[in-house]
């Protein structure tokens, strides 16, 4: 009894396993991509961004592709959907660019190193930051631009 529970557990733990690595980014390459991808990616490229990466994933049952990008030195991270529209963006900010009311928030929950402003499909949607806590761990926190936190959508 006790082999057949422990072949049990280490066979859902091998699955748990192979879900969360299914669920993870895949790394890909240009010519995988669907053409409208394709072009939206060229497109961003003719505009003078760089390409650091391209990935994709699925996302509430859809695939999803991303292209990690530099844009005038500043991280630049697109998702697409397969007909090539932008979904979301993340674009790198200063903390002094955004409102007094989310700066302030921010900083409130610790050292603030890294902001990205995000959006879904071209509206504003939440400030995301990573934060260094003062027992020093990072955590990502979000806020409107009124300084409310809102809730983490990954």
């Amino acid at each position: 009894m006790h082999g057949k529970l422990q072949g049990a557990l280490l066979t859902g733990l091998a699955l748990l396993c192979g879900v969360a690595l299914w669920a993870q980014d895949k790394p890909v390459k240009m010519a995988s991509l669907p053409a409208p991808v394709q072009a939206t990616v060229k497109a961003q490229l003719a505009q003078g961004a760089h390409l650091r990466g391209l990935t994709t994933d699925m996302e509430n049952g859809q695939r999803e592709y991303e292209a990690e990008l530099t844009v005038n030195g500043r991280h630049r991270d697109i998702a697409m959907n397969a007909a090539g529209q932008i979904t979301e963006q993340e674009d790198t900010v200063h903390l002094a660019s955004l409102p007094a009311a989310a700066q302030a928030a921010l900083r409130h929950d610790g050292r603030v190193l890294h902001v990205e402003r995000v959006t879904h499909n071209g509206q504003f949607v939440a400030y995301e930051a990573v934060v260094r806590q003062p027992d020093g761990k990072r955590t990502e926190v979000r806020v409107n631009q009124a300084g409310h936190a809102l809730p983490d959508n990954g």
